[in-house]
């Protein structure tokens, strides 16, 4: 940081190639302080690699670096066919990313997810999707978030246990946007 060489992101990027994942992690959090360009495809690239501890890390610092960015790319792996071969841990981790980001993009992904009506073979999936929604839309916080959660406390068609999961997750965001309330007001 003293000398501050050209293109010193690269040369932290390096870390991420370390066999030692501390390192890596380090590494990744000094990226994700960065105001660099480089640092932010870096960070990209993390996404992608082996160790899933690594990625969990990364996919955090993209949504606090860039929001809109990481939004769109979020929304992206979670429509993807691969999405459903990654670990539970991993799905829930994009989810929680992708609310974290707090941008509209986020929010109509969420939404429409609920819109998604599974059929015989797919209930399963669409069930855990939505799970994975109300995950996002908790980590969202927001008070549309909370409406869209309100919303689908009342829909039965999401069966019993949704229903329980959504009307829990609507209570921690409606506690959060009141402290958050009294915070600044």
């Amino acid at each position: 940081d003293i000398i501050n060489p050209k293109r010193k992101m690269d040369y932290y990027a390096r870390c991420l190639d370390h066999p030692n994942i501390m390192i890596r992690l380090e590494g990744l959090k000094i990226l994700a302080k960065s105001k660099d360009e480089a640092a932010l495809r870096h960070i990209e690239k993390a996404m992608k690699d082996e160790d899933i501890q690594l990625r969990l890390g990364a996919y955090r610092a993209l949504a606090g670096r860039t929001p809109e960015r990481a939004a769109k790319l979020f929304v992206k792996v979670m429509q993807s066919d691969a999405f459903g071969n990654l670990e539970a841990r991993e799905r829930r981790a994009v989810a929680t990313a992708l609310g974290e980001t707090k941008t509209d993009a986020a929010l109509a992904f969420f939404d429409g997810v609920f819109l998604t009506k599974g059929g015989l073979l797919s209930r399963g999936k669409t069930t855990e999707l939505k799970q994975l929604a109300i995950v996002g839309l908790t980590a969202l916080g927001t008070v549309p978030a909370f409406k869209v959660l309100a919303r689908e406390v009342q829909n039965t068609k999401n069966g019993k246990e949704l229903m329980q999961e959504a009307h829990k997750a609507a209570l921690r965001v409606k506690a959060g946007i009141q402290a958050a309330r009294q915070a600044h007001g």
